[in-house]
């Protein structure tokens, strides 16, 4: 199933992934249409009602990607900056552990930075949770360069406000906001890749420090493909 969000009237295709700005860009995608308090009040989740009803109404087909139909956007996230909200999220959810404990044996749900990337190096980021799998989707494997334009997310405000400007597009992220964000404690400036979560959970500093030179290594291994078709390069931790 093709992931991603189709406005047959403005012939637009938006696809993202799962920790990058996924919940904010559905909500400025559903407001765009006028639709944004009809999701609300089918579910507070916003994606209930982006999976259950919109994405049924109103399917993405490989043509559409291969066509010229649609103007198609990608946003995606710098792969350091999201490996690190991956673990974050992975740790705050218990739903999310059943996957991480058939793999880690020691699993005890209080797990490093370290360790995860170690859980990571394990397993296949192609069809893994998609919390942490790659940005990179089967389909752009089979349609290379199918996206007409690649957003980081760190520039989704000047983006859209030019996507508005030529194409009379009126998405607005404005008072948009997603549960899933984490307070950083901006005082602490020390390396905590090998701290387990109960020492990081109410104080998580800059995502930088989660990183040594070895993760670095190991992150831009891990996620290759995502650099590579994205534009990212090992210097942008």
């Amino acid at each position: 199933m093709i992931t991603a969000l189709k406005d047959p009237k403005n012939k637009l295709i938006l696809d993202w992934s799962p920790k990058a700005g996924c919940t904010i860009l559905t909500k400025m995608f559903f407001r765009q249409m006028g639709l944004l308090e009809e999701a609300l009040e089918y579910n507070s989740w916003i994606h209930e009602y982006r999976m259950h009803v919109y994405s049924k109404n109103y399917p993405i087909t490989i043509d559409d990607l291969k066509g010229n139909n649609y103007y198609k956007i990608k946003v995606v996230r710098n792969p350091f900056h999201r490996a690190v909200s991956s673990y974050i999220h992975t740790m705050k959810y218990e739903m999310m552990h059943a996957p991480v404990k058939k793999t880690l044996w020691r699993w005890n749900a209080n797990i490093s930075f370290e360790t995860f990337i170690n859980y990571l190096s394990k397993i296949d980021l192609r069809t893994c949770d998609p919390h942490y799998s790659l940005q990179k989707k089967d389909y752009e494997y089979e349609i290379p360069g199918c996206f007409d334009e690649i957003i980081s997310l760190k520039d989704i405000r000047d983006a859209f406000q030019n996507l508005n400007e030529t194409r009379g597009t009126h998405f607005d992220l404005t008072g948009l906001t997603s549960s899933h964000h984490s307070k950083l404690n901006t005082q602490l400036n020390e390396n905590v890749s090998g701290k387990k979560w109960s020492k990081l959970k109410d104080a998580i500093p800059d995502y930088k420090y989660f990183y040594t030179d070895n993760l670095i290594d190991q992150v831009y291994s891990l996620y290759a493909d995502d650099f590579a078709d994205y534009g990212f390069s090992k210097s942008d931790i």
